[in-house]
């Protein structure tokens, strides 16, 4: 294996979703494949000032111990947009890259520097590496029933266009899953080994 990548995945949340942060390991097989094992996950309150949310973010992706030549924040910012990305990414020392959730089954980086990615996309990513067992949840994490509650919350339905849809089941928050998602994706789609960034061919 080559040396182990860090990456750190956060879902700021919603009005009925907290927000979340987690961090994976990823290693990368003799094969090429990758591996990921999440190794931290906090959740904060619903309904947490951003400003409150951002300090504790950069305390976490800033501290010591994160090894910042390898190291990266992948965010959500569907729901809370530029402004609220912009607070909580002022000050990180490590590269960030800021996900709009969309429809369809693609993904594309904008003229912004953004990267837009299907949410289908988002969650196969996570069903595959899941369903392969190169993600692994480290089982003393507090959050660790609850990341795997909501994997398995997730569901397929079938729109009128014969289309896949991957929602949660009612009742359900989806703030872990998403955390999760944008961390898998990132190392998926985005290193390259030292980061880069490619744009969907």
């Amino acid at each position: 294996m080559v040396n182990p990548i860090q990456i750190f995945g956060l879902d700021v949340g919603k009005r009925k979703d907290p927000a979340s942060l987690l961090m994976g390991v990823m290693d990368t097989l003799p094969d090429g494949r990758h591996i990921y094992q999440v190794v931290f996950a906090r959740q904060w309150e619903l309904g947490t000032p951003y400003p409150e949310l951002a300090a504790a973010v950069r305390a976490t992706v800033n501290d010591p111990q994160v090894d910042r030549e390898s190291a990266s924040l992948a965010i959500d910012v569907t729901a809370v947009g530029e402004p609220v990305a912009d607070m909580i990414c002022a000050g990180l020392e490590v590269p960030e890259h800021r996900i709009w959730i969309t429809g369809g089954n693609n993904w594309r980086r904008g003229d912004d520097g953004c990267y837009y990615v299907s949410k289908n996309l988002l969650v196969s990513c996570v069903k595959q590496m899941f369903g392969e067992r190169r993600l692994l949840i480290v089982n003393s994490l507090k959050l660790c029933a609850a990341i795997l509650s909501e994997i398995d919350s997730f569901q397929v339905k079938v729109s009128k266009a014969a289309n896949e849809l991957y929602e949660a089941r009612e009742g359900k928050h989806d703030d872990l899953i998403l955390a999760l998602a944008v961390m898998l994706w990132s190392g998926e789609s985005l290193c390259l080994g030292p980061w880069d960034a490619t744009v969907n061919p």
